[in-house]
């Protein structure tokens, strides 16, 4: 339970503002934006966010559905160590998304100091 002014989001109404995140960094992108890498071996933006949907769709809706529509849901572990070493060395996937559209739509019209910026989405 939050103190009042606390500012910070619970875990609910965080998960709640995460699409008007996700539009707000992506409403600019085109498709050529978004299947763009910095590096054959980086993720594009296209990827992490068909990455969040399977996430979603595949793994966590259908446990949340079992959770609220059976009295002793029984739920498979997820195996979550499998997914941190999947993804150890990405960012979290809003930040590593902002990165990737700073990277796509800002770096190169920062001239000299686009060589200064340490990117790496």
């Amino acid at each position: 339970m939050r103190e009042k002014g606390d500012d910070r989001l619970d875990g609910l109404d965080l998960l709640e503002q995460i699409p008007a995140i996700l539009r707000g960094l992506t409403r600019e992108l085109n498709r050529e934006d978004a299947v763009w890498k910095p590096a054959p071996d980086r993720v594009s933006v296209g990827e992490v966010l068909a990455h969040l949907s399977h996430s979603d769709s595949h793994r966590y809706r259908p446990r949340v559905d079992r959770f609220l529509n059976q009295e002793l849901p029984e739920l498979e572990p997820d195996d979550a160590q499998m997914y941190l070493d999947l993804y150890r060395d990405d960012l979290g996937h809003i930040r590593q998304i902002a990165e990737l559209v700073r990277a796509r739509k800002h770096w190169q019209q920062a001239g000299p100091l686009g060589r200064e910026y340490d990117l790496k989405p």
